[in-house]
C-alpha cells in the first residue's frame, strides 16, 4: 500500500521476513537495504531485532507457553527478594544510633525470616562481637584481696592507696605464715590495689582541699532546722543508710531515727 499523507502503511508477514534476513545476510548496508524496500532505518533494525529474537527462542527449545511461565516465575522470585528487602530494612530502621551493647541486645536469635549473620551486617556488627563470652570483671584471686580491703578500711578508713598496698600484703603474710595458704600472688603492687579500690568504690578518708568553697553553679538548700528547737519525740526525724557485707553479697540498710528519743522507728 503506498503512503498517502498521513495514512501508515501496512506491512505484511512475508515484507518484514523479507528485509530481516537482507540484514541478517549483511550483504549490504542498512541504509541502502531501507532506501531498497522504502522503509526507516530504525523500523528495518526493529525488524531485524525480532527475528533474532525469535531464532534464539526456537534453537532453546522451550515453547512459547513454558517461556512465558519461566518469565513468571522469575518475576515471582524477584518480587520475594523485594519482600525480603523491604522486611529487613523496617527491622534494621528499629535498630539505628545505638552502642554495641545495645547492637548485641537487639539480635534475635530466633528470627525465622533474618538469620544472625545477616542481622549482625544490617547492624554493622561482627559476628565475633556477639558471641563473645565476657570475662568476669575480677577474678577469684581478686575477690581475696578486695576482702581484705573491705576489712582494712572498715578498721582504718583512712589510709590511701600506699599505706592500703603494705597493710593488705602485711595480712596475707601473715595468713600464710600461720597455714592458711591463699591462691593469691605476693607482693601485691599498688596499681592492682588502686584498681581493686576504685572497683569496690573506696577512698581514704581525709580532708579535702577547698571543701568549704562551694561550686557557683550548685544550687545551695537553707538548713530548715537551723532555729529549730526539738522538744517532743516525732518533732524531727531523719533518714541515714549505710551497706552490710554478706558472703558473697552486699546488703543495704536504710534506718529511719526519731532526733528527740534517737528511737530507731523502721
Amino acid at each position: 500500500m503506498a503512503e498517502n499523507g498521513n495514512i501508515k502503511r501496512q506491512h505484511t508477514a512475508q515484507f518484514k521476513t523479507t528485509v530481516a534476513l537482507e540484514l541478517l545476510k549483511e550483504l549490504d548496508t542498512l541504509a541502502k537495504i531501507s532506501s531498497k524496500y522504502g522503509i526507516h532505518p530504525i523500523q528495518a533494525r526493529r525488524w531485524r531485532d525480532i527475528a533474532v529474537t525469535s531464532l534464539q527462542n526456537t534453537f532453546t527449545g522451550k515453547p512459547p507457553d513454558a517461556q512465558i511461565a519461566e518469565k513468571d516465575k522469575l518475576i515471582e522470585e524477584l518480587y520475594k527478594q523485594i519482600g525480603q528487602q523491604k522486611v529487613e530494612l523496617d527491622w534494621v530502621k528499629k535498630k539505628l544510633d545505638l552502642s554495641i551493647v545495645e547492637k548485641i541486645l537487639c539480635i534475635e536469635k530466633d528470627n525465622p525470616d533474618i538469620s544472625i549473620a545477616r542481622q549482625c551486617e544490617l547492624l554493622d556488627l561482627t559476628r565475633s562481637v556477639f558471641y563473645y563470652e565476657r570475662k568476669p570483671v575480677v577474678s577469684g584471686e581478686d575477690k581475696i584481696i578486695m576482702d581484705y580491703i573491705d576489712k582494712i578500711y572498715t578498721d582504718i578508713p583512712f589510709y590511701g592507696v600506699p599505706r592500703m598496698t603494705l597493710e593488705v600484703n602485711e595480712r596475707l603474710l601473715t595468713e600464710f605464715k600461720t597455714g592458711n595458704r591463699l591462691n593469691v600472688s605476693m607482693p601485691i603492687n599498688h596499681k592492682r590495689i588502686y584498681r581493686l579500690m576504685r572497683i569496690v568504690g573506696i577512698q581514704a578518708l581525709r580532708p579535702k582541699p577547698n571543701l568549704s568553697i562551694p561550686e557557683k553553679t550548685h544550687r545551695i538548700y537553707p538548713y530548715l532546722l537551723k532555729d529549730v528547737l526539738i522538744t517532743h519525740p516525732n518533732h524531727v526525724w531523719s533518714i541515714d543508710i549505710t551497706y552490710i557485707k554478706l558472703k558473697g553479697d552486699w546488703m543495704y540498710l536504710v534506718a529511719i531515727i526519731d532526733w528527740y528519743s534517737r528511737f530507731i522507728l523502721s
